[in-house]
């Protein structure tokens, strides 16, 4: 794993230069009036971007069927974030660059999928 600068920040990289960024997601509560989500991206130890919510990671699975409806959902309302998604969109069409996205289990001793996990609650 490399240690490489982009702007102001330090990312580990893997030897083919992909970024390491581990997120999760936490619903407490779920299927209660209390219910609260939450969301965490987890760079490395101390990093200055951990704490920096997203929900880009999920949506790219969303962005066919946001293009195809015409940004509305099933219920004839706008999209939450289209502005956003459709940044995310012409960010992914652009074939400059490449993202690699590797999936991992939850609550398996990895550290930073725990440490993202514990970002979002």
């Amino acid at each position: 794993m490399n240690l490489e600068k982009y702007g102001i920040y330090n990312f580990h990289q893997d030897e083919a230069g992909f970024v390491y960024a581990y997120t999760n997601g936490s619903w407490e509560g779920n299927g209660t009036a209390a219910a609260c989500a939450g969301l965490g991206v987890y760079f490395g130890e101390g990093h200055a971007l951990n704490a920096i919510p997203s929900f880009f990671i999920d949506s790219t699975k969303w962005l066919p069927g946001c293009k195809r409806n015409a940004w509305k959902l099933s219920t004839g309302e706008p999209v939450k974030h289209q502005f956003d998604l459709e940044e995310l969109d012409r960010e992914l069409a652009d074939k400059s660059i490449e993202i690699k996205w590797n999936h991992v289990d939850a609550h398996c001793g990895i550290l930073g999928n725990e440490r993202a996990d514990a970002l979002a609650r």
